[in-house]
């Protein structure tokens, strides 16, 4: 169950299936690949909540080709955050993105 917290805004967006796959597709689209097609995404878990501050939220992405073909299931980790933690988090993990060993996907 996602909870429900003013401060964080993002939460609404979890709430909502759809939209939150139309959100997350385009950002995710160089990491998936060509071929790969997300098909629908739900809030799997929420892993931490800080009310007012930030919330940590496992994702499952359902990809496939094509609607009727044989899907695949990912899981990805988001947080949000009620302030402008967001763009410092989001500038150290862009840092990292090209470091050895390091596997990152950036959403804005």
């Amino acid at each position: 169950m996602v909870p429900l917290d003013p401060a964080l805004p993002g939460l609404t967006l979890l709430r909502q299936p759809a939209r939150l796959r139309e959100a997350v597709a385009p950002l995710l689209a160089d990491w998936l690949g060509p071929e790969d097609r997300l098909v629908d995404t739900r809030v799997a878990a929420i892993r931490h909540l800080l009310p007012g501050k930030r919330c940590s939220a496992e994702l499952e992405l359902v990809l496939g080709p094509a609607p009727e073909a044989p899907v695949r299931f990912r899981r990805v980790l988001g947080k949000l955050y009620s302030d402008e933690q967001g763009a410092t988090v989001y500038e150290t993990l862009r840092e990292l993105r090209w470091r050895p060993g390091w596997r990152v996907c950036l959403a804005t």
